[in-house]
């Protein structure tokens, strides 16, 4: 008896830990991605952020049904296999993401990075003020005069 219910607990706790298994996708902004959902039928996506959970939209036979969510830009979508389609994505789509009632994955969403590129203006008054004014024309002329001064006196 003992040895059945202690079955019960581990095969239970086996269940639970694989439902709680999710993908976790790292994306930069702006990429597209697509979210597998194995079902049939109908279906609802819903996203978990900031403790909160809302439906996105519900789908039937490959077709948007209902937009919960406001989305003007229409960059959800899903496909006729019913996975979920998040166009040109922002920080903001970064959350867990739900096909009915199971957690799919886990959506981490990183910023853009802008290269900040220096102007050619700054570049060159950045040269000037380590070089005390002299760019590198004038230390080569120069040097060069220098060196046909030099070999002159000595000849």
């Amino acid at each position: 008896m003992k040895l059945c219910i202690f079955l019960s607990l581990l095969l239970g706790q086996c269940v639970l830990s694989a439902q709680s298994a999710i993908f976790d996708q790292r994306i930069t902004e702006g990429s597209n991605i697509t979210i597998p959902c194995e079902n049939e039928g109908r279906v609802s996506w819903s996203k978990l952020a900031d403790g909160k959970r809302e439906i996105i939209l519900t789908a039937q036979d490959g077709e948007v049904s209902d937009r919960s969510k406001p989305d003007p830009d229409h960059r959800y979508g899903v496909l006729a296999n019913l996975s979920l389609v998040i166009k040109e994505t922002s920080v903001s789509d970064s959350g867990i993401y739900y096909c009915n009632a199971t957690s799919v994955v886990k959506l981490t969403v990183t910023p853009l990075k802008v290269s900040s590129a220096i102007s050619t203006d700054d570049a060159r008054a950045s040269a000037t003020s380590i070089t005390g004014g002299v760019n590198g024309v004038e230390r080569v002329l120069f040097v060069s005069l220098t060196s046909v001064f030099f070999l002159t006196t000595v000849a």
